[in-house]
Formats: C-alpha cells, sequence, structure tokens
C-alpha cells in the first residue's frame, strides 16, 4: 500500500496494527520520512489472515477484519487510518469441487454459494452470443469479494483442451454490471471468432482483487452434453459460427 498523509508535521514510519494494537508483521522494513513524502507498506497476505483471525492461514477463509494505518515517530502517533480488510479465499475447499451447476439454490434448498451455473451459447458471423445466464442469488458478490467479469475459456477442438483454464485460445471477459435499479446485467458477445466453426465454452468469474474461481466443472459439461470430450447430445455450451 502507499499513501500520503494530510496531516501537518507528518512525519514518521509507517506501520500497521488490529484493532486491539497487535503488530502486523511487515515484508520489508519502512523508515522515517518526512512530512509530506509517500509511504510505503507491504505486507503478506498470510501475515493479515494469521492476525485477523487468530492464526490462521487464508486457505478457505471468507471473513473481514479491522486494520489500522499509522505514522509512528519516536513511539507517538502522529497521523492513522483504520479500514476494513476483506479476506476472501475464491474458491475454498469445502465448494472447489462441486458441479457449477450446483453452486446456485437448487429446489431441495440447496444455499447458493458463487458463480455462473448455467448458459446458452448462439453461433453468429465471427461471434458468438450467450444468453440464460444462470446465476446465484448473491451474485454478483463471491465470499464479499463483488465478481467484476465472466471470463470465458473456448477452443475449437473440444471441451478436453479446456481443462486447464490456461489452455486452448485467448479467454475474453464478459462485464459484470449492476444498474441503478439493482439488476445485474452481462456483456454477452464474444467477438474474433472464425466462421463455420464450432467452439465450447467454459465459463468462470473474476472478482475485483483479480481472482478467478467457480470455472465450469467437468460435471456440468457432462451432464448438459452427454460426454467431456465431444457432445453426444445437444449441448448448451458449444455453438458453431456461420458466414454470410
Amino acid at each position: 500500500m502507499t499513501f500520503r498523509s494530510d496531516v501537518a508535521n507528518s512525519e514518521g514510519r509507517a506501520l500497521l496494527e488490529t484493532a486491539d494494537g497487535v503488530r502486523v508483521p511487515l515484508s520489508s522494513p519502512t523508515f522515517v520520512m518526512t512530512s509530506g513524502a509517500a509511504h510505503r507498506v507491504e505486507v503478506k497476505w498470510r501475515e493479515l489472515c494469521s492476525v485477523i483471525s487468530e492464526g490462521s492461514t487464508c486457505e478457505g477463509l471468507s471473513t473481514t477484519g479491522q486494520i489500522k494505518l499509522l505514522l509512528e515517530l519516536d513511539g507517538d502517533v502522529v497521523d492513522s487510518q483504520s479500514f476494513t480488510v476483506v479476506v476472501a479465499d475464491p474458491d475454498p475447499a469445502k465448494t472447489g469441487q462441486l458441479d457449477t451447476l450446483d453452486l446456485c439454490p437448487d429446489s431441495d434448498g440447496t444455499a447458493a454459494s458463487g458463480g455462473v451455473c448455467n448458459f446458452q451459447v448462439h453461433g453468429g458471423h465471427h461471434f458468438v452470443r450467450f444468453s440464460m445466464f444462470g446465476v446465484n442469488g448473491g451474485f454478483p458478490n463471491a465470499n464479499l469479494v463483488p465478481v467484476d467479469r465472466v471470463r470465458v475459456f473456448m477452443s475449437e477442438m473440444s471441451f478436453t483442451e479446456l481443462v486447464d483454464p490456461n489452455s486452448g485460445l485467448m479467454p475474453q471477459d464478459l462485464k459484470v454490471r449492476t444498474e441503478a435499479d439493482g439488476n445485474i446485467t452481462i456483456d454477452n458477445l464474444v467477438h474474433g471468432l472464425r466462421p463455420r466453426t464450432e467452439y465450447f465454452f467454459r465459463l468462470g468469474v473474476v472478482d475485483k482483487a483479480g481472482n478467478l474461481s467457480r470455472v465450469t466443472s467437468d460435471q456440468a459439461i457432462i451432464d448438459q452434453c452427454g460426454a467431456l470430450g465431444f457432445p453426444t447430445v445437444e449441448c448448451p455450451f458449444a455453438a458453431m459460427t456461420y458466414a454470410h
């Protein structure tokens, strides 16, 4: 974090501590800076998680905590500012292996836990259009961190090339927007595709911190398309582009 104090005569050394006054270990030492200078504080997530959640790691954690950023000189606090830190493992172990279709509320009362549950792809000329986005009741928030984009992974071969989200073609992002009336809209077009080509898709969500999670699972594809490799039934996750 980089910051500058607006308090006169704010010469001091930057530190972090909890609301209870416990100092947070920093990744690198800070030094006394003159008034008006820019201060930089570096801290590892594991250190923040440890003080916020009493010694726990960040894995599977979903919580918030108050942290105080302060300037200190010779033991005296020159300036301070408290802020809320959100700690959210984007794919905790308890939900990491679930079928993404099961991440939405179900008829059996299953609670929503994040992600795009269902979607339909339609082919166009050099593009595809998504419709019928199924999202959970809390979307676009996942583990306290708002979802910013839906990431589209695609392949011209089959779904198996998409098991690793870093394989296949270059992903494209669809912006998620919350309108003034509270309704959620998601951009629905992916451009730059080849005509007369069948494409296969998985979707994931990217939160405002840049974390990718909730990528369409293998089981979701098998359930909807009959097979993970190449569809054996009509498949909503694949579409053929066409030429004029």
